[in-house]
């Protein structure tokens, strides 16, 4: 059996044009008279613009044996002007300029020889001396640039170490005073000179005092090395 194709049947679902329910009837109707090919209404018809084109190219056109009198004419009067020989060929003109440039070698070789071309030796000591001189000076710069670094540096670390040694040393100072006022203190709460913190509290119950003022004795009598006058009898 061969395979089944399907029959493509007209689609009969467009509106046509005569149909009182189509609204485009009108437009379609010109659209279908527009694409129909009538006959000339008139024998003087218009030029199409291809038409006219090709006729334009048709007249300024140009043959080929008319070209090549051209190129030649044109080398021809290049030729007279320049007072060379145009070369017509790739080959002739590779050879042309493989010819001056071994003429160009040859005539500076010879110059050469002759001590024309060149400098002297003494103009070119000079310039080696200048660029050793600036040689030089820029290895200096560079070497002065590290000796700073490492100057700077040292100066901060000693910078440092010194304000460290002052802090400490601060501190030392700091913890021998403390010490030498508890000493003090202890010595002169154990001959009596300062009442301890049962005595004051005792006496506070009797003469109770403003309460910052309590708060104050009882902080420096708990640190035992500040206000010791105060205490004093």
């Amino acid at each position: 059996m061969g395979r089944h194709k399907r029959i493509p049947t007209r689609n009969r679902k467009k509106l046509k044009s005569v149909d009182p329910f189509n609204k485009n009837a009108a437009i379609s109707r010109a659209e279908a008279k527009s694409k129909i090919n009538w006959e000339p209404k008139d024998d003087n018809q218009e030029m199409t613009r291809s038409w006219m084109e090709l006729q334009c190219r048709l007249i300024n056109s140009v043959s080929k044996e008319e070209s090549n009198a051209r190129i030649k004419c044109l080398l021809k009067q290049k030729e007279m002007v320049s007072g060379k020989v145009v070369s017509k060929t790739v080959q002739n003109f590779i050879r042309r300029v493989e010819r001056m440039t071994h003429k160009a070698i040859k005539d500076h070789e010879i110059l050469i020889k002759q001590g024309l071309v060149g400098r002297e030796e003494a103009e070119i000591a000079s310039d080696f001396k200048l660029l050793e001189e600036k040689e030089k000076r820029r290895k200096e710069q560079d070497k002065n640039k590290i000796q700073n670094k490492i100057k700077a540096a040292r100066e901060q670390r000693e910078h440092d170490a010194k304000i460290k040694e002052e802090k400490l040393k601060d501190k030392m100072e700091k913890k021998l005073k403390q010490r030498e006022m508890k000493r003090h203190a202890n010595e002169m709460e154990s001959e009596g000179k300062i009442e301890t913190m049962s005595e004051v509290n005792e006496r506070g119950r009797s003469h109770r005092l403003p309460r910052r003022r309590r708060a104050r004795r009882r902080s420096l009598l708990r640190v035992g090395v500040k206000g010791l006058n105060y205490f004093v009898n």
